[in-house]
């Protein structure tokens, strides 16, 4: 049979600092930061004082006694000594914690092994474990009386180890080896057998996952208790769905009905941290941060790890006049955190460079600052980091196949520069020299090919662009002609591909300043074509490409261009939400948008300076026809300069024109234009 064991041990920050103090195990014992002052009693003892009852101390814990009493665990020490007087308040041990936490750890691995099962480490003071009873353990004996017995030998293991008692909850799953154990504490064990009998009028609130807010929500509906679930048979799910979602509502039915399909699976460590609440005194920023710098070291070291991504996390308070009502607290504050990517490291003075540079990005006055920590994430052990470092990375594999050569790097402190690597790797989309990532942006890449790639090598693409900024800052010399190479050398594009310069002359065709040979194919046919098509006829491949002459007289409204045709016009990439990048083409010409543009407009205009609505319909025509090849930005441009323009058309007719331009935008490209942001 197939056990789930939770091990709790009873107040343990409590129980843990009664054994430096063992004479008042029969007295009312909490644990904080405001404990009583050794006087001239020995050193394992200390003097009862009297509090404060306007005390703002927070209690992290207290024993069964002190809970007779009313006093309960995040209570101000004020409140607990107006209920208990006698209460005496013990100091943390934060080394005695440890301690405790791993000999109970080793224990129960000990006996995970000997029963075939695993050990889930919850927290300090709480773990799972699974545990497999065979038929030739039972010796006649029922498993539930086997495991029962296997508990409180464990029980009786952990106090002899560590003067501490534990409760433990037996059930086939780990939800009725919670409740057993939150229903048996303290000291004891407790074996669930039949589910039903178990779980019978039980209050949900006390189920995991129900809280305050679940639990309000579910009393006006009348389901207070687990036979209220019940009643509403194959109703159930459905019913809570509506009330508190889906996803709760299945978890919740399950947990109803005694299911539980969570595996008891060891923890893996996904990241490391310190932090410090308490900001103030003669510190510099600099100062506290490589104090958290020395202390993720020590703790990365002494787990055996390396990361390579590094969390900047800071509060900032609200209201700095206003003293924190919580002894030693940081009062009300806005969570403010930054992440980058780092040198796989624990090196203090990397991680205290790269948090220093995500400080100042985030621009906090220090003043305002009232607790700070840093995260280290991406973590790798060690014989994973050397591997890394040892290793061709798969992407420089794949791209280069076995001409790879091993090589052996390490990252030292003096090598950090902006938080970057010397390493470049290069590879070739369109030029046989282009960097993989440096100047270019991620959305610059061709799409198609990185959709065409393995999925390892897409996620090493995606996280080598997650360091952009750090990898471009590289003291790695860039050769200047790097990017040169003879357009004989350049590969065939590959069908499909929509690399930038394709695009752009696409694009310079359909808007009219470069034209297509009339004896081949005309604009309307090309626009029907598949756009892998139009590349090729508009890139020459098998058509010729001829300048259109400079148009004369005023705007024509079917032409979406202001321009005599003498340079190309930017390729607009469309963002969601609310910006526009501009992608600048490679091209000998002199590009002079305003003189071809924005001049023409503007003599429009000012030969219109009385319009009619025939004359006003021309220029809105023809920023409607920009938007409808989606020259956004040429749009946008246009409005500025018609808003700024002197002895221009009145206010109203400007507006006319504004929001028949952002309505248009918005039916095409479902973006709205931030006025203020764009000067319109």
């Amino acid at each position: 049979a197939n056990f789930v064991l939770l091990v709790d041990m009873d107040c343990f920050f409590a129980s843990v600092a009664l054994r430096k103090y063992p004479q008042y195990r029969n007295r009312p014992v909490a644990v904080g930061h405001a404990h009583s002052a050794k006087s001239n009693a020995s050193e394992n003892e200390i003097s009862v004082k009297t509090y404060s009852k306007k005390s703002s101390s927070e209690l992290s814990t207290c024993n069964y006694i002190a809970r007779a009493h009313g006093i309960k665990k995040g209570m101000f020490l004020g409140d607990a000594i107006q209920l208990c007087p006698e209460l005496v308040v013990l100091p943390y041990d934060f080394n005695g914690f440890e301690e405790v936490s791993g000999i109970v750890a080793d224990l129960l691995h000990g006996y995970a092994e000997r029963y075939n099962g695993a050990v889930e480490q919850v927290s300090c003071d709480e773990l799972y474990v699974e545990i497999n009873i065979m038929p030739d353990d039972c010796q006649g004996i029922d498993a539930y009386g086997v495991v029962k017995t296997l508990a409180e030998h464990i029980r009786a293991d952990i106090v002899k180890k560590t003067e501490c008692t534990a409760s433990i909850g037996i059930g086939h799953n780990k939800f009725l080896a919670k409740l057993a154990a939150d229903k048996i504490k303290p000291n004891a064990s407790c074996v669930v057998k039949g589910w039903r009998e178990f779980l019978e009028d039980l209050s949900l609130r006390d189920i995991p996952g129900i809280g305050y807010k679940f639990q309000k929500k579910l009393q006006p509906h009348g389901l207070g208790t687990v036979n209220d679930i019940w009643d509403l048979g194959d109703d159930a799910e459905g019913v809570l769905g509506e009330i508190i979602g889906q996803g709760n509502a299945h978890k919740i039915v399950q947990y109803c009905y005694g299911k539980d399909d969570r595996a008891v699976t060891p923890v893996i460590r996904k990241s490391i941290g310190a932090e410090c609440i308490r900001f103030d005194g003669p510190y510099g920023v600099d100062y506290m941060i490589e104090g958290l710098a020395k202390e993720v070291e020590k703790r990365m070291t002494g787990t055996g790890v390396k990361g390579s991504k590094l969390t900047l996390k800071i509060m900032k308070s609200k209201n700095p006049s206003k003293v924190p009502g919580k002894f030693l607290g940081h009062g009300s504050c806005d969570s403010i955190s930054r992440t980058a990517g780092i040198p796989l490291t624990r090196d203090k003075n990397i991680i205290s460079s790269a948090a220093m540079k995500l400080y100042d990005k985030l621009g906090v006055n220090k003043n305002l600052i009232r607790g700070m920590g840093l995260v280290i994430t991406s973590l790798s052990s060690e014989d994973e980091s050397n591997q890394l470092i040892s290793s061709p990375s798969k992407l420089s594999a794949w791209l280069k196949g076995d001409s790879v050569e091993p090589t052996n790097s390490e990252v030292h402190a003096n090598d950090l520069e902006e938080c970057h690597t010397s390493s470049q790797l290069t590879f070739s989309i369109e030029d046989d020299h282009a960097p993989l990532y440096g100047a270019t942006t991620f959305s610059q890449l061709d799409q198609d090919v990185l959709h065409n790639l393995p999925e390892d090598i897409l996620s090493e693409v995606k996280s080598l662009y997650g360091k952009k900024t750090n990898q471009h800052s590289s003291k790695s010399p860039m050769k200047k002609n790097a990017g040169k190479c003879s357009k004989s050398d350049r590969p065939i594009p590959i069908p499909g591909q929509t690399s930038v310069r394709r695009m752009l002359k696409l694009a310079c065709i359909k808007s009219g300043e470069e034209q297509l040979d009339e004896k081949n194919v005309s604009l309307t046919q090309l626009v029907s074509l598949p756009l892998e098509v139009q590349l090729q006829i508009a890139n020459g491949d098998d058509i010729s490409i001829t300048r259109r002459q400079k148009p004369k007289g005023v705007i024509k409204p079917q032409s979406c261009t202001f321009s005599d045709g003498s340079s190309e016009v930017q390729l607009i990439e469309m963002l969601p939400a609310q910006s526009f990048q501009k992608i600048a083409h490679e091209d000998a010409t002199t590009h002079n948008f305003h003189k071809d543009n924005i001049t023409p407009i503007q003599e429009f205009i000012s030969l219109n300076q009385n319009p009619d609505s025939e004359t006003v319909n021309v220029v809105k025509d023809f920023l409607l026809l920009c938007i409808s090849e989606k020259r956004i930005d040429d749009a946008v441009t246009f409005l500025r300069a018609i808003k700024n323009m002197q002895g221009g058309w009145n206010k109203d007719i400007y507006l006319e024109l504004r929001k028949a331009t952002l309505y248009n935008i918005y039916s095409t490209t479902g973006s709205r234009i931030d006025n203020c942001w764009l000067g319109i």
